[in-house]
């Protein structure tokens, strides 16, 4: 057993016939995974299921979960997962349907998995999206004040860096800048996290085994990447899919009046504080972004 009161099933998944028609969402929390769940699923053909590897439903502690696994060793949580071998409360929370011929699997947690994902798994067809790093902070930022603080990421920085695959992945300099990090509030836990869960993951993944895509490019409707997305999670309508991005997800946080003007990719400017964004900035010119987004944090296709 995986999950916590894993037998109460007050949500219930019905039939799960999707046998290796499966996909997989993954990017980090904020970055508009859930939107982009909705859209893939516009027409309701999947079992959604619905952040597998959030720590606080798991039996086994964070700490002692494989959160960057070598692609050859075994790992049964994720197994189940992508077998559709699971089902609680949580998992099944966002699925409506009884019947399934697919299985949608979206997870907030997973970017280091997905070379693991590719290897053991191929046919399961990843979709990576990616986010401005100063825009996810913004956001987590945000949630967090009106949650009092009591909003918090996990796992946390410091488990993710004392995996051991990251430490042979990141020089000494690297590695010591982004755990002085730990403890230094939510803009810079959440800046340190971005570098590791998307510029040291997305190294090691082999792009021909997944697709990415960038959130600003969703959102300004870039035909390029919305026929690629169709293209490759099989859309049978696609123009139902473009309108389902009209959609707001269900984990959508309204901002202040102050940055609703500038829209979801720019509010950032607004809703940090300027020192905030000057040391995000000087933080991320030690790491290479160019293959994700330019020094003007402008996405790179």
């Amino acid at each position: 057993m995986f999950y916590k009161n894993s037998s109460r099933l007050r949500f219930k998944f019905g039939v799960d016939l999707a046998r290796d028609n499966v996909i997989w969402v993954s990017g980090s929390g904020r970055s508009g995974t859930s939107w982009l769940a909705n859209s893939i699923n516009y027409n309701n053909d999947y079992r959604y299921i619905f952040e597998p590897l959030n720590p606080n439903f798991l039996v086994q502690d964070q700490s002692k979960i494989e959160w960057a696994p070598h692609q050859h060793q075994q790992h049964t949580l994720l197994e189940s997962i992508i077998q559709g071998k699971i089902s609680n409360n949580w998992v099944n929370s966002r699925n409506r349907q009884s019947f399934a011929r697919g299985r949608l699997i979206k997870s907030i947690r997973s970017n280091l998995m997905i070379p693991w994902i590719n290897k053991n798994f191929p046919n399961v067809r990843v979709v990576i999206i990616t986010r401005n790093p100063l825009a996810i902070a913004a956001s987590r930022k945000g949630l967090q004040s009106k949650t009092a603080g009591n909003w918090i990421w996990e796992p946390s920085l410091r488990i993710l860096l004392e995996q051991r695959p990251l430490k042979k992945l990141l020089d000494t300099r690297k590695y010591k800048k982004l755990y002085d990090q730990v403890d230094g509030g939510i803009v810079r836990e959440t800046i340190a996290e971005w570098v590791i869960s998307n510029l040291v993951a997305l190294k090691q993944c082999d792009p021909n085994l997944h697709l990415r895509i960038h959130y600003e490019s969703l959102v300004e409707r870039d035909s390029g990447t919305i026929s690629g997305l169709c293209d490759y999670v099989r859309a049978k309508d696609s123009s139902r899919l473009i309108a389902s991005l009209s959609l707001k997800s269900e984990t959508d946080r309204n901002s202040s009046e102050a940055s609703n003007d500038l829209g979801p990719v720019e509010r950032w400017r607004v809703e940090l504080e300027d020192d905030e964004i000057s040391w995000a900035m000087e933080f991320l010119e030690g790491f290479d972004l160019s293959s994700i987004y330019s020094s003007e944090l402008e996405p790179v296709v």
